[in-house]
């Protein structure tokens, strides 16, 4: 199995704090941001990873792997010309990630959790749907990405509805086939120019290969200097995963 980690994007709604910089390179409890989502990778077993960042920005991602702390994780550095959306980073992929018939767990380097993978991960090998998506309640589900759940069973995916049916956000953590990526390449982009993460997990939820479990714990989206304080004071409090 191996891991997609993106770290593109153009931190926005941080620009004051990123002069420029990438925002998964700012610290969050006494580490780049970064370094949790490879934590995270790094303890499920998972040995190789591919990091998915902007362009301008590899050389700064050079060299904070330079010196990274994960000397048996193998790390690729991927590069995305343009924000293009989750699916464009997962479909750039697509070469290095190859032919083969392994599982992919996509994350996002900006989501940041308590619960560890690796339990994750082992329930879903146990008997899980191809592809599995992980959801928590948040309390304000017209920011996210929602899904809908009818007698236990996901239903339907909803993309920052403006009246949610539900108050479960999906998170950006993604347990995928190994035919995602290629799925991701064909995808059309939508009205704002980007391949939707969304659109990947309809096809697979139209076929009846895509389930879903909670994540348990804290779970924080650290795209605003709110949830970046936010994620500073779980890290720092009680995680599991904080880098050491």
């Amino acid at each position: 199995m191996k891991g997609v980690l993106l770290a593109g994007g153009q931190g926005t709604r941080l620009q004051g704090m990123t002069r420029g910089g990438n925002k998964h390179l700012l610290p969050v409890g006494g580490a780049p941001m970064i370094t949790h989502g490879l934590e995270k990778l790094a303890r499920a077993g998972i040995e190789e990873v591919l990091l998915v960042t902007g362009s301008h920005h590899l050389a700064d991602f050079e060299t904070f792997l330079s010196s990274t702390p994960f000397p048996d994780l193998r790390i690729e550095l991927v590069a995305q010309e343009r924000p293009g959306g989750i699916g464009e980073g997962l479909a750039l992929c697509r070469r290095p990630l190859g032919d083969g018939e392994e599982p992919v767990v996509l994350l996002l380097g900006d989501n940041l959790f308590e619960q560890p993978l690796a339990p994750l991960l082992r329930d879903w090998r146990r008997g899980g749907a191809p592809a599995r998506i992980h959801l928590i309640p948040v309390k304000d589900p017209e920011r996210f990405g929602i899904a809908t759940l009818e007698d236990g069973a996901l239903v339907r995916l909803t993309e920052k509805p403006p009246r949610p049916e539900s108050c479960l956000a999906v998170v950006g953590l993604y347990f995928l086939p190994a035919s995602a990526a290629e799925i991701a390449r064909q995808a059309p982009p939508s009205a704002r120019g980007e391949v939707e993460i969304i659109t990947i997990l309809q096809h697979y939820l139209r076929r009846g290969e895509l389930d879903h479990a909670r994540l348990e714990g804290w779970w924080v989206d650290a795209g605003t200097p709110a949830s970046l304080a936010e994620a500073e004071a779980r890290i720092r409090g009680n995680s599991p995963d904080a880098p050491s």
